[in-house]
C-alpha cells in the first residue's frame, strides 16, 4: 500500500463497507447487542493484535442496511495497513463487506469530513422472494401525495440542528 508523502505518525486509514442490517441493532456499539461498529472492531482488533474502535462516518438504527457506510481507523505501521487492506473482508461475518481499505490524509475523520448522507426507501407493492429488503405493501399508493410529502426532503439541506454544537464546522 504506497504511503502519502510527507505523512509522519499514525497510518489513516479509511474503510468503505456495505451491510446487510437484519441481524444489527444499528452501527453504534452496545453492550450486550450485536452492531456494525462492534464486528468491524472486533475483526480489525484480531488482525491487528491489539484493540481498536473504528469510526464510523454516521449511524444507522437497528436493521438498516448500508450501501456505503465510510468508516476510518488508525494503525501504526505499513505492515498493519497492508494487513487490513488485505484480510479484513475475510475475517468479517458474511452480512458486512469491505469495498475498500485506502490510505488516507492522518487529518481524515470518516464522521467530520462527510459531506453528504443519501437514504432510499424500498417499497414492493405485491410480493417478490428475491427482493427481501423492501417493505412490502398490499394496498395502493397515493403517489402523488408522496411525491409532495417527500419534497421537502429532496436536495441538500444544513442540519446543524441535529448537531452537538462542540462539532459544528465553520
Amino acid at each position: 500500500m504506497k504511503g502519502l508523502p510527507g505523512s509522519d505518525g499514525p497510518i489513516r486509514l479509511k474503510i468503505d463497507l456495505a451491510y446487510v442490517g437484519d441481524g444489527f441493532h444499528g452501527w453504534q456499539m452496545q453492550r450486550d447487542h450485536r452492531t456494525v461498529q462492534g464486528e468491524l472492531a472486533r475483526a480489525c482488533s484480531r488482525l491487528l493484535g491489539r484493540d481498536v474502535m473504528p469510526v464510523g462516518a454516521g449511524r444507522t438504527d437497528r436493521g438498516v442496511h448500508a450501501r456505503g457506510q465510510v468508516a476510518h481507523l488508525s494503525v501504526r505501521t505499513d505492515n498493519e495497513a497492508e494487513r487490513m487492506h488485505g484480510a479484513l473482508s475475510r475475517v468479517l461475518p458474511a452480512d458486512v463487506e469491505v469495498r475498500g481499505v485506502n490510505r488516507v490524509s492522518p487529518s481524515f475523520n470518516a464522521r467530520r469530513t462527510a459531506v453528504s448522507r443519501r437514504y432510499s426507501y424500498n417499497l414492493l407493492l405485491g410480493r417478490d422472494l428475491f427482493r427481501p429488503h423492501s417493505w412490502q405493501l398490499s394496498g395502493g399508493l397515493d403517489t402523488a401525495a408522496m411525491d409532495r410529502a417527500c419534497s421537502d426532503f429532496m436536495g441538500s439541506h444544513v442540519f446543524a440542528s441535529f448537531c452537538k454544537s462542540s462539532s459544528l464546522r465553520d
